[in-house]
């Protein structure tokens, strides 16, 4: 990545100045068309990327709860801008919190067990690896409407929340 890049972990400390310079961001990027949902959106700020001062990246985050996996995610969302796309700037948003989350262990504060991300990026979608080691071991959990992969990473040391069942302990082939 770029030496001249700059990432800010915001998550928690989020100013109005900054929340102004995202949604006017966003904007000028046409990246969120409908101002309510961007204003929702600022709110889950967690990270920006500058270079030299100008805003070209930002990530949010909103804790959901997917019923197939039964346990609390952060759903990602990163976006970029244009003109500095498939630059890496992505992968080192993601590393970047990826880290101080495990680090502080925020996943635990937060009652989450990893991050999800549908990856509406058309280079990211079409890549078929089971497993993808730079971005938090992201495994596919399924595909949404639009046939974009849905792809879910764990902390290391997060403890899931699974039920119990009357099956529970009996051969598969018993099942």
């Amino acid at each position: 990545m770029d030496q001249s890049l700059k990432i800010e972990f915001v998550w928690g400390s989020v100013t109005d100045d900054l929340k102004k310079e995202v949604l006017d961001f966003w904007k000028s990027e046409d990246a969120i068309r409908d101002e309510e949902r961007a204003k929702k959106r600022v709110d889950q700020l967690v990270a920006v990327c500058r270079k030299d001062g100008e805003l070209v990246g930002v990530v949010t985050h909103m804790k959901y709860f997917h019923q197939p996996l039964l346990n609390y995610f952060h759903v990602r969302r990163t976006f970029v801008k244009e003109s500095f796309r498939n630059q890496g700037i992505m992968k080192a948003l993601f590393q970047n919190v990826w880290d101080i989350f495990t680090e502080q262990k925020l996943y635990k504060k937060e009652g989450i067990v990893g991050i999800m991300a549908v990856l509406e990026n058309p280079i990211l979608n079409a890549r078929n690896g089971a497993l993808w080691p730079a971005y938090g071991n992201s495994v596919l959990v399924g595909i949404d409407n639009r046939g974009f992969q849905i792809r879910a990473s764990y902390f290391e040391g997060a403890e899931l929340s699974l039920p119990k069942n009357k099956d529970q302990g009996a051969p598969a082939s018993e099942m």
